[in-house]
């Protein structure tokens, strides 16, 4: 499984200089079709281990991770949420894309929205994503990294 190309759909205010972040188009091949998760897909490996406070820890809970770095200051590194020491982390379940038939290499696109959309009222300079996608035998993808995006 690999990403073929990627898309960061991003919107510029009306100057043209501060970035809102509103989804990604990435463009997957896979040999043998792998892909996505079952709503029935709730058992080991991909069962929804949670912290005490209800936090899903689980790795393979989610198949689709988005890593969030952020420049602050000319430095760069995790985007911290405020007031907290956890990471901020965009993750989904990517439903099974799995065709039916003999044949099950698979191309195509997952395009996936942000709802709301990612960075107002952040604090950082600029930020930068790294995207991974964890097929049903736990491969990973190859990481794709957007440009970077500069916020207000």
């Amino acid at each position: 499984m690999q990403w073929q190309r990627n898309y960061f759909l991003i919107e510029q205010d009306a100057f043209g200089l501060n970035d809102t972040l509103i989804g990604i188009v990435l463009t997957y091949k896979d040999g043998d079709g792998d892909i996505g998760l079952n709503e029935g897909d709730t058992f080991p490996p991909y069962d929804r281990q949670s912290d005490t406070l209800g936090v899903i820890r689980n790795p393979y809970f989610y198949n689709l991770n988005v890593e969030y770095l952020e420049m602050k200051n000319g430095i760069l590194g995790p985007f911290i949420i405020p007031n907290t020491t956890d990471t901020f982390k965009l993750q989904a379940r990517i439903s099974s894309l799995t065709p039916d038939g003999v044949h099950k290499a698979i191309r195509g696109d997952i395009d996936y929205q942000f709802t709301p959309p990612l960075f107002p009222g952040l604090r950082s300079d600029s930020v930068l994503l790294r995207v991974r996608l964890t097929d049903r035998a736990l491969h990973q993808s190859n990481v794709v990294e957007s440009p970077w995006i500069i916020l207000p």
